[in-house]
């Protein structure tokens, strides 16, 4: 269940006296499992405006002359951009940010490191509440809890919310939950 590669970047993290006790990556999915429909349609959306542009710079430089092909063309060229960036390159940053992605279970923390992006986050298990788990048929779930703390809690409008932290994707994610649980009950 741990790979030594990722316990070694998440043991340059610990403090004095903390050993890991799980570590992992979470499981990725291909390309088409990060798009996002509403997003990709939007991207399409925005694609097909990036066409509608540079079809009226043709007809309208008949009619007013050359010089509006460029400011249409310069405006094509950002929607079309901006429709590619919702289709292509954010499923692609997030499929890059998941499978850089480590998470690990300390005697006192839990910790979530994005490698790609050098940036890790760590959740006294003091702070944790709530820990539910979503596990399908083939092991693989996530490991969903709540962060009780100072710097876990939002407040909107006179109303605090604790801040909801997720393990995503892990493998046998049963045994990450309860291991998650018997860590929580030994800081007691």
């Amino acid at each position: 269940m741990t790979n030594c590669k990722e316990k070694e970047i998440v043991e340059n993290c610990l403090s004095k006296n903390e050993a890991i006790v799980w570590c992992d990556k979470p499981v990725t999915g291909s390309f088409f499992s990060y798009v996002n429909p509403v997003v990709a349609v939007v991207g399409f959306i925005f694609l097909c405006m990036g066409g509608v542009f540079v079809y009226f710079s043709t007809v309208i430089s008949q009619y007013v002359g050359e010089f509006v092909v460029p400011v249409f063309g310069f405006f094509a060229a950002i929607v079309a951009l901006a429709g590619i960036y919702f289709i292509v390159l954010l499923p692609l940053l997030s499929k890059k940010n998941t499978e850089s992605t480590v998470y690990a279970i300390t005697n006192k923390n839990v910790i979530i490191f994005v490698q790609r992006t050098g940036a890790m986050r760590q959740y006294s298990l003091d702070s944790v509440v709530n820990i539910s788990l979503t596990q399908k048929e083939n092991g693989i779930g996530t490991v969903k809890f709540f962060v009780n703390s100072v710097m876990g809690i939002y407040v909107t409008k006179g109303k605090s919310y604790l801040r909801s932290v997720q393990i995503v994707n892990v493998k046998n994610a049963a045994e990450v939950y309860k291991m998650l649980i018997n860590q929580k009950e030994n800081i007691k």
